[in-house]
């Protein structure tokens, strides 16, 4: 009896060692389970954070762009309107400064043709009172 004592001692010490052993390992699977689920949700939290942030950087891009695009038509704009006020500044300057000194030019050389007859009608003079004196 002793030896089946014994026998039934070592089972049963082999069975609760085997017990605790699979407890044990169904806690730490069950540890590894609750480990990876909430690794699982912490990735997915910041997958959507990620996610979230890239909505965000996209829509200000999209607001910049705009920005730069405004800011490009006005400067189109303004560029178009200078070039028509220098335009008619140039029709300006043409009408009212070379308009004038073209018409002071034609005056100019009407006296000096008149001018000239001028001479030589008192050159002709001087001849003729040269004849005269001789």
């Amino acid at each position: 009896m002793r030896k089946s004592a014994k026998k039934t001692l070592v089972l049963v010490v082999g069975v609760i060692v085997a017990l605790t052993l699979f407890a044990g390992c169904e806690e730490e699977n069950q540890s590894d389970t609750k480990a990876s689920t909430t690794r699982s949700r912490f990735i997915a939290n910041e997958n959507r954070q990620l996610k979230e942030k890239i909505k965000e950087l996209n829509r200000q891009h999209k607001r910049e762009i705009e920005r730069w695009e405004n800011l490009l038509a006005k400067c189109q704009k303004e560029k178009k309107d200078l070039e028509e006020l220098s335009s008619k500044g140039f029709d300006k300057y043409m009408e009212n400064i070379l308009g004038p000194l073209s018409d002071e030019n034609t005056k100019l050389r009407v006296e000096n043709e008149n001018l000239k007859s001028q001479i030589k009608m008192l050159q002709a003079q001087i001849k003729l009172l040269k004849k005269q004196l001789e």
